[in-house]
C-alpha cells in the first residue's frame, strides 16, 4: 500500500505511524540509525485526526515503574505504579534520594551506577537492587536508568523498574533443588 504522504523523508504509513524517522526518536529510546514507528503527532507536532492524549495521565496506567531524578539523584516524579510494587505512596517520595530507595547494602553498587550513567550524556545502565516495601519486606527490582539531562525537553535521569522478586525466587528454588539432586 502507498504511503498517504511524506514529511522530510519519512513516510506516513496507512496506519497513520510515521515509518523510516530514524533521526528522530520517542520518550526513552536512544538516539540509533533504524527505522521505527512512531506516532506522527509525536514526530511533527501536529494532530491528526483525534485529540492527543495527555502523556502524564498515561504513565499512570504504565505498568512499570518510573522514576525522574534531577542531576544530585533527587526524585522529582514518580508514577503511581510505584504503589504497586512497594505499597508506598509514590508523592511521598518525591524530593528524596534515590538511595532512600535503595537497600542499604546495594546501595555502594547502585550509586555507583548511578555515577556512571551522570558522567555521560545518554548513559545508560540496568541495575539489579531491592527497595522496601511498607509491608517491611524487601522487593527486587530491575531498573534501566538512561541519563537525559542533555535533552532539552526531557533534563533528568529517567530510571524504568519492574518487581522481579518472584523470578529470583523461582531461579533460587531451582539451583536449590538442583543442588539437592
Amino acid at each position: 500500500m502507498p504511503h498517504a504522504f511524506e514529511i522530510a523523508g519519512a513516510a506516513l504509513g496507512p496506519d497513520g505511524l510515521v515509518i523510516g524517522a530514524s533521526e528522530r526518536r520517542t520518550f526513552m529510546e536512544p538516539r540509533a540509525h533504524r527505522e521505527r514507528r512512531v506516532p506522527i503527532e509525536r514526530w511533527a507536532g501536529q494532530r491528526v485526526g483525534h485529540e492527543q492524549p495527555d502523556m502524564a495521565a498515561v504513565i499512570d496506567y504504565v505498568h512499570d515503574v518510573i522514576v525522574l531524578l534531577d542531576a544530585s539523584g533527587h526524585i522529582l516524579f514518580v508514577n503511581r505504579s510505584f504503589s504497586l510494587v512497594t505499597g508506598l505512596d509514590p508523592a511521598t517520595r518525591v524530593g528524596q534520594t534515590a538511595e532512600s530507595l535503595v537497600h542499604p547494602r546495594d546501595r555502594p553498587r547502585v550509586l555507583a551506577d548511578l555515577r556512571a550513567v551522570t558522567s555521560a550524556a545518554g548513559g545508560t545502565r540496568t541495575l539489579l537492587f531491592r527497595v522496601e516495601h511498607a509491608d517491611r519486606h524487601w522487593v527486587s527490582v530491575e531498573a534501566r536508568a538512561v541519563n537525559c539531562l542533555h535533552d532539552p525537553s526531557i533534563r533528568c535521569i529517567v530510571l524504568t523498574m519492574r518487581d522481579r522478586t518472584e523470578e529470583l525466587e523461582v531461579v533460587e528454588q531451582l539451583e536449590a533443588s538442583g543442588a539437592r539432586m
